[in-house]
C-alpha cells in the first residue's frame, strides 16, 4: 500500500480474513500506536484492533504490527463519486470525532506526539512556521509573489489568531487518507502512532489542500464541497475558516516543493490557482 510516508504497508489476503501488516525499521515509531488506539477506541472512535506486534528487531530487522484490516478505502478514492448527503455525514461524523479528542487532557506544548507526550513546540505559530517551511524560498513552479504573501498573511494578519491556540488534542492526518469509506460511508479510521496538538483547522486545511492536489483538476471543484461541510458543521467563525484557507495554501506550496520532478505544467498550475484564491479569502476576512 504506497499511499503513506513512514512505514511500509501491506494489505495481506489470508485464508479467511484479510489483515493489515505495518513495518518500520525504528520502533520508536509503534512504540504508543496500540495505546493511542485503545485511547481512542474508549472514546468511541472506529478504529482497526491490533492483533499482535513486535517491536523488539528480535526475529526480523524491523518492528512490526499486524492489524485487522477495516474494510474500504482511503477517502481520496470515494470522494469524487460520493453524494451531497453522504459528504454531510462523513464530515458531521468527522467533527464529532475531533470534538471527542479535543475533551482529552490539553497537551504540554504544541506538535506531534503520541497521546499525552510532550510537543517539540511552544507555539502554535512556531509550529506552523517550521512545519510549512513558510519561511523558505517559492519552490520552482510557485510563484514567488505567492509565497511571499502566504508569509506575509502568516507573519501579520493572521499571527495574533496564531499565538492564542492552545494546544488541544486533535487527529492531523484525518484528511484524504487514513478516513476509511465504502460506498459513500464510513468504515472506520487509521494510522494513529501519533496525534497533533494545537488547532484542528489545520487537519481541514491538509484536507483542502489534498483534495486539489488528488482530484480538482480532474473533476471539477465539487469534492470540496467536503471541506465546506467541515468548516460549517464544525462552527468555524470567519476568522476561522481564514486559518483553515492559509493552512492550505502554504500546504499547497509545501506540496510543490516536495513533489519537484515529479509533477505536470497542469498540476502545478492547478495548484498555484488554488494558493492564490485561499490567500485572497484569507486577505478579505475581517480578524
Amino acid at each position: 500500500m504506497t499511499f503513506g510516508h513512514n512505514s511500509i504497508t501491506y494489505d495481506v489476503t489470508l485464508a479467511e480474513r484479510n489483515v493489515i501488516v505495518r513495518m518500520n525499521r525504528q520502533p520508536a515509531v509503534f512504540a504508543r500506536t496500540a495505546a493511542n488506539l485503545q485511547i481512542l477506541r474508549e472514546l468511541g472512535l472506529p478504529v482497526p484492533t491490533v492483533i499482535t506486534a513486535d517491536l523488539t528487531l528480535r526475529r526480523y530487522p524491523f518492528a512490526y504490527l499486524i492489524l485487522a484490516k477495516i474494510p474500504g478505502r482511503d477517502l481520496r478514492y470515494e470522494l469524487p463519486t460520493m453524494r451531497p448527503e453522504q459528504i454531510t455525514r462523513l464530515a458531521g461524523q468527522i467533527v464529532r470525532f475531533q470534538q471527542l479528542v479535543a475533551g482529552l487532557p490539553p497537551g504540554r506544548g504544541f506538535g506531534y506526539v503520541p497521546i499525552g507526550e510532550r510537543g517539540r513546540y511552544t507555539s502554535w505559530f512556531e509550529l506552523v512556521r517550521q512545519e510549512t517551511q513558510a519561511t523558505l524560498p517559492a519552490p520552482a513552479g510557485i510563484p514567488a509573489e505567492l509565497a511571499e504573501r502566504a508569509r506575509r498573511l502568516l507573519e501579520g494578519k493572521l499571527r495574533p489568531y496564531l499565538m492564542q491556540i492552545q494546544p488541544i488534542c486533535f487527529l492531523d492526518d484525518l484528511t484524504v487518507k487514513n478516513v476509511i469509506v465504502a460506498d459513500g460511508e464510513l468504515q472506520g479510521l487509521v494510522d494513529f502512532d501519533g496525534v497533533c496538538y494545537g488547532d484542528w483547522c489545520f487537519a481541514i486545511g491538509l484536507t483542502a489542500t489534498g483534495i486539489v492536489c488528488d482530484l480538482v483538476c480532474n473533476v471539477g471543484d465539487e469534492p470540496l464541497a467536503y471541506v465546506e461541510a467541515l468548516c460549517r458543521l464544525g462552527g468555524l467563525d470567519q476568522e476561522r475558516r481564514a486559518a483553515v484557507a492559509l493552512y492550505a495554501a502554504l500546504f499547497a506550496i509545501d506540496f510543490v516543493r516536495r513533489e519537484q520532478g515529479e509533477v505536470t505544467p497542469a498540476w502545478l498550475a492547478c495548484m498555484s490557482a488554488a494558493t492564490e484564491r485561499w490567500l485572497a479569502f484569507v486577505e478579505q476576512v475581517e480578524t
